[in-house]
């Protein structure tokens, strides 16, 4: 099977300082992908309705729609529900990280603090085989309960 191209990105973080870093790393990491950033999520919303991104990646808490009203939004519309959906949070809580795969996120991403280990991190992101994102969310799926994709540092 070929593998999933990944080369619409959507970044919706309404930190711009989180959206620069993103965008500098993603320029190294996978320099042949194209980046659109939004700053909420009525204007991710509004781009969504206009075209279909290969990945979201997904921050939790935006103003005027967070991430789980985004995403639920996002699972109701047929032509978006294979995209694959990226929580890009924060937050370490168990409770945040099983809510967001309950809701649809295929996978929950944890902001690295440092710049290094995001590099790493979307490196090993972009190298899982996004061909079948439920396999993908199943592997995170640990003792009754989700774990975050780089749980092991942030």
């Amino acid at each position: 099977m070929e593998a999933v191209a990944l080369k619409k990105i959507l970044l919706a973080d309404d930190d711009a300082d989180d959206r620069r870093l993103f965008k500098e790393a993603l320029a190294t990491v996978s320099p042949e992908s194209k980046l659109a950033e939004v700053k909420d999520g009525a204007e991710l919303i509004e781009k969504l309705a206009k075209e279909k991104p290969d990945m979201l990646f997904l921050d939790i808490n935006m103003p005027l729609k967070n991430g789980i009203e985004c995403v639920k939004w996002i699972k109701e519309v047929k032509q978006l529900r294979r995209v694959p959906i990226i929580a890009y949070s924060s937050a370490f809580d168990t409770t945040e990280i099983n809510k967001a795969y309950a809701y649809g996120m295929d996978l929950y991403f944890i902001k690295p603090t440092k710049r290094p280990y995001l590099l790493e991190d979307l490196e090993r992101l972009f190298a899982l085989d996004w061909n079948d994102p439920q396999t993908i969310t199943s592997d995170h799926f640990i003792c009754n309960h989700y774990i975050a994709f780089n749980c092991n540092r942030a």
